[in-house]
């Protein structure tokens, strides 16, 4: 079984989706079911992190990330076989420029 890591920059991007559905859009209920989301997908990756199929970019990017959707999200990972690690790198609104977040 693979351990998982979250990335300082992941853990942003969870609590300023959290904080803006909550403090602006004043729905706790929605950003308390997303973060069950969030916990639930990072879960269900652990023990089959190659289900996923690797992230087709538009153009070339540095490392080979993963994506799975979680509701109006996508959260990137890599994974390191020789540590038997997954690494969550970003959870980003699935609207937005990807070339521009990943690289």
């Amino acid at each position: 079984m693979y351990k998982l890591e979250v990335l300082s920059l992941a853990k942003d991007d969870i609590y300023n989706i959290i904080s803006y559905i909550s403090k602006n859009l004043k729905n706790i209920t929605a950003a308390k079911k997303l973060i069950k989301n969030f916990e639930e997908s990072a879960k269900s990756i652990m023990d089959y992190p190659y289900g996923i199929p690797v992230y087709q970019a538009m153009g070339k990017l540095e490392n080979e990330y993963r994506c799975i959707k979680v509701k109006n999200f996508l959260m990137f990972y890599t994974i390191n076989e020789k540590e038997k690690t997954i690494i969550i790198v970003r959870i980003v609104y699935r609207k937005m420029n990807m070339k521009e977040v990943l690289k």
